[in-house]
């Protein structure tokens, strides 16, 4: 059994004049949004032993962010192929994890993020849900488990859960 929590960063700060896309940082309400989500992933017990995420700041900053609340603190990779990635960019890397990781979470950008949540939810969830996986919004988490011994052969999974920050207590 594997389980696979996609992310999308949190708020980022708009571009400065001298600011690439790539070292956009957290906006201050991004900050707020990462602690929410990692105290609520703590909470509920979700863990993951590796967080790999895109190089970008922004996503590198939100990474690190939940490192504070997950216990064990889980290792971080981040990964140029990340940056903007499609979905089978995302999903290619993901194949490529270890499977001695059970526990997995990507933290990504749009749309590349979305787009997999949709293509990996196995169909068993109401349309509801699907309508939000499309939207997914900064700092929204969706957790996946798979009946698999191995990340190669992640294709479908059952969508465990869905949040958005806004939601959290």
């Amino acid at each position: 059994m594997k389980k696979l929590i996609l992310m999308r960063h949190a708020k980022a700060q708009r571009h400065g004049d001298n600011d690439t896309d790539k070292g956009r940082p957290l906006h201050r309400k991004g900050i707020a949004a990462v602690n929410k989500v990692g105290a609520h992933l703590q909470a509920e017990g979700h863990r993951s032993s590796l967080i790999i995420h895109s190089n970008a700041k922004r996503t590198t900053e939100t990474a690190f962010g939940l490192c504070d609340y997950l216990d064990p603190q889980p290792m971080t990779l981040g990964l140029e192929a990340l940056y903007l990635a499609s979905s089978s960019q995302i999903l290619n890397v993901i194949h490529g994890t270890e499977s001695t990781i059970d526990n997995l979470m990507v933290v990504g950008h749009n749309p590349g993020i979305a787009d997999l949540a949709l293509e990996l939810n196995d169909g068993s969830n109401s349309d509801i849900a699907l309508m939000a996986l499309r939207a997914f919004p900064p700092s929204a988490v969706a957790i996946f488990q798979f009946d698999i011994e191995r990340w190669s052969a992640a294709r479908s999974g059952y969508l465990t859960h869905y949040m958005l920050v806004e939601d959290l207590p």
